[in-house]
């Protein structure tokens, strides 16, 4: 609980990743734009993308802003997708997420 409130005190938007049933802390940045720009720098890092799908908790203007900016990293247009009730308990409102399903490309000799 303390660190939740400190968190909440001096702005921290906790960057988690989610990977083989563990979460993962990746970065906590100060303000809501610099974690937006982490995660959309994450999302580009994952290399070429076939699928992607940008996720938000009651956010939708910031989530389209986000696929709009990924649109060029993905093979197809990202899809904007609200989180279920679930996820969004244990995210809060205005969370934002990508999920993302990277191209495959072999070559066939």
């Amino acid at each position: 609980a303390l660190t939740a409130t400190l968190g909440k005190l001096l702005q921290i938007k906790p960057v988690l990743e989610l990977a083989k049933g563990q979460v993962i802390p990746l970065e906590k940045p100060r303000t809501w734009s610099r974690g937006v720009e982490k995660l959309q720098e994450l999302a580009k890092g994952l290399g070429s993308l076939e699928h992607l799908a940008v996720l938000h908790a009651d956010s939708l203007a910031e989530a389209k802003n986000l696929a709009q900016r990924l649109t060029p990293h993905t093979n197809h247009p990202p899809i904007v997708v609200e989180v279920t009730t679930v996820i969004g308990t244990h995210v809060g409102p205005g969370a934002l997420g990508v999920a993302a399903v990277r191209s495959m490309h072999r070559v066939l000799s």
